[in-house]
C-alpha cells in the first residue's frame, strides 16, 4: 500500500509544481513554440528531461529516501523569488526558478542522495531556458574581434567599429542572430546530454560540455569569416552574402564530426568509464511518511498565496498629475518622443520655464504584465538617433546631453524613475525595486522626463529644468 501512496503523492507533488508555476511553463511554451528561433528545441528538450528523471525514479534506493528538511529555508527563498518575480513581470527569473525549486522539493521529500541523482535531468531543462539570450552582446563582440584576426591572417582589408565589419566592396553587420548563439545552445545541449550518457566523472562531462562550446563558437567564427570574404572575392555579388542561414548549419553539422570524435575518446584520456546501469529485480518502498511531503508543498505555497494577498490589497486608483507652471503655446513641437508600450497614464506638457521651453513627458503603469512593462527593452526615453553627448546623476535624476545627428538640435534630458514612490535614476535600479513591489503599498510606476533646448552650453538648460523640479517637488514625490 505504501508504494501506491509514494507514487501517488510524488505525481500529486509535480502536479502541484506544474498547476501553481502554471503561468511561467506557459511563457516557455510560447517561446519554445516560435521555430525561428533559438529555443525551438525547448519541447525536445523537456521531453527529455522527463525521461532521464523518470528513469531515476525507477531506481530510486528506499533504503536511502530519507527527508531533508535543511533544505526547507532554500525552497521558501526560491519561492519568495518566485513570487516577486512573477509579480513583477520578470519572465527570466521564473522561469530559472522552475527546475530549482523542483529540485530543491524532491531533496527535502526524498532527501539529498536522490537530489544529486535528478541533478542532471532537471538541471537539464536549463538548456531551453531563454536566459541563454544575455550573451549574445558579449557573442557578437568575440565574433567580431576573432573575425578580424582572421581575415587579417587572409590578407583582408577591414575596417571594424562595434558590431560593423567595413571593406572596400561594402559593409557587415554582425547582428543578433549572428552571435553564434544557436549554435552554442544547441552544441552545449548535446555535448551535456552525450557526457551524462556515457561518463561517470564530473571532470569528463565538463570538458565535454566545454568542448562542445569551442566548436559551436569555431562553427561561426568560420561562417562569419568566410561570408565577409566571399563578399571580399565577389564584390558582394555572391547570393550567400543574402542567404547564408543555411550555410551556417551546414558549417555547424561539420564541426559536430571532431566534436563526438573527440568525445568517444575522453573515456581513454580521462580514465573514466561508462557508469552502469543496474535496474533491480524488486523496487523497494519505503514506509509512507506523509510529513515530508506536506513540509514541502507548504514551504511552496506559502509565499505565493501570502504575496498575492498582499498585492491584491493594494491600491489602483491614482489620479493624474497636474504640473504647476506656465503652458507654452499651442503648436511648439516636443523635443523627445519617448516610447514606453502600454503605458496607463500617458502625458506629454510643454512649459515656458525661465525664458525658454521644456517639455514634461510622465509615462505610468498601475498594472504590469509581459509586454506592458516600464523597464523592458523596447521602451527607451529617446531614440538610438540622438548622439549623447555627456551624462550625470544627481537627486536621483539621471541627465544627459543630447545631439541630433544634424548637429543643428542640442537639448538636455533628465529622467527619474519612480517604483511605488522610490525615485532611482537607473532603470536597473528599477527593475531590481519592481521584485518588491508587491510587498509595498502601491502599485504604480513612472518615469518622468524633463527635456530642454541647450544654448552654446547646457547651463541654462539645467537652470531650467532645476527651476520646474523645485516648483514641482510635492507633485513629483507624489508620482
Amino acid at each position: 500500500m505504501s508504494k501506491y501512496l509514494h507514487l501517488a503523492s510524488l505525481s500529486f507533488i509535480l502536479f502541484l509544481v506544474v498547476s501553481t508555476f502554471f503561468a511561467t511553463w506557459l511563457s516557455l511554451f510560447d517561446r519554445w513554440a516560435k521555430m525561428d528561433e533559438s529555443y525551438s528545441h525547448g519541447y525536445l528538450v523537456l521531453i527529455i528531461s522527463v525521461y532521464l528523471f523518470y528513469q531515476q525514479v525507477r531506481l530510486i534506493e528506499a533504503d536511502k529516501i530519507k527527508a531533508n528538511y535543511f533544505f526547507v529555508p532554500f525552497l521558501l527563498l526560491s519561492s519568495l523569488l518566485w513570487s516577486l518575480s512573477y509579480h513583477a513581470s520578470i519572465e527570466v527569473v521564473q522561469q530559472i526558478l522552475l527546475p530549482v525549486i523542483l529540485l530543491l522539493i524532491l531533496i527535502v521529500i526524498f532527501g539529498l542522495d536522490f537530489g544529486k541523482k535528478v541533478l542532471f535531468p532537471i538541471s537539464f531543462l536549463f538548456f531551453a531556458i531563454p536566459f541563454w539570450d544575455y550573451f549574445t552582446e558579449f557573442l557578437q563582440n568575440l565574433t567580431v574581434f576573432v573575425s578580424g584576426i582572421l581575415l587579417e591572417l587572409f590578407s583582408v582589408p577591414a575596417y571594424i567599429e562595434g558590431v560593423l565589419v567595413t571593406i572596400p566592396s561594402g559593409i557587415f553587420e554582425v547582428a543578433g542572430g549572428c552571435s553564434g548563439l544557436r549554435y552554442l545552445i544547441v552544441a552545449s545541449t548535446l555535448a551535456a546530454l552525450y557526457a551524462y550518457q556515457n561518463y561517470s566523472k564530473w571532470r569528463t562531462r565538463i570538458a565535454l560540455l566545454l568542448t562542445g562550446v569551442f566548436f559551436a563558437l569555431l562553427a561561426n567564427w568560420l561562417r562569419v569569416t568566410i561570408i565577409i570574404i566571399i563578399g571580399h572575392e565577389t564584390q558582394m555579388q555572391s547570393g550567400l552574402i543574402e542567404d547564408h542561414d543555411f550555410f551556417g548549419w551546414c558549417l555547424f553539422a561539420v564541426t559536430l564530426i571532431p566534436l563526438f570524435y573527440l568525445a568517444s575518446r575522453y573515456n581513454v584520456w580521462f580514465e573514466d568509464e561508462v557508469p552502469e546501469v543496474n535496474v533491480p529485480e524488486k523496487l523497494e518502498i519505503p514506509v509512507y511518511h506523509f510529513p515530508p511531503y506536506f513540509v514541502a508543498c507548504l514551504a511552496m505555497y506559502v509565499f505565493p498565496l501570502l504575496i498575492l494577498t498582499i498585492a491584491d490589497n493594494n491600491q489602483i486608483n491614482k489620479p493624474s498629475p497636474v504640473f504647476k507652471g506656465i503652458h507654452a503655446q499651442e503648436g511648439v513641437k516636443q523635443l523627445l518622443s519617448p516610447v514606453f508600450t502600454g503605458a496607463d497614464t500617458v502625458l506629454d506638457e510643454m512649459f515656458k520655464v525661465n525664458n525658454g521651453v521644456l517639455q514634461v513627458s510622465l509615462r505610468r503603469y498601475a498594472q504590469q504584465h509581459q509586454g506592458k512593462e516600464l523597464v523592458s527593452y523596447g521602451n527607451a526615453i529617446y531614440s538610438n538617433a540622438w548622439e549623447v553627448s555627456q551624462k550625470m546623476s544627481k537627486d536621483d535624476f539621471a541627465f544627459a546631453q543630447l545631439l541630433h545627428p544634424d548637429g543643428e538640435i542640442k537639448i538636455m534630458v533628465a529622467s527619474q524613475y519612480s517604483i511605488a514612490g522610490y525615485k532611482v535614476h537607473k532603470k536597473i535600479y528599477a527593475k531590481l525595486l519592481e521584485l518588491f513591489k508587491p510587498l509595498m503599498s502601491s502599485k504604480y510606476s513612472s518615469v518622468l522626463i524633463l527635456a530642454t533646448p541647450c544654448d552654446v552650453t547646457c547651463d541654462l538648460a539645467k537652470d531650467r529644468i532645476d527651476s520646474f523640479v523645485l516648483k514641482n517637488g510635492t507633485i513629483i514625490d507624489s508620482l
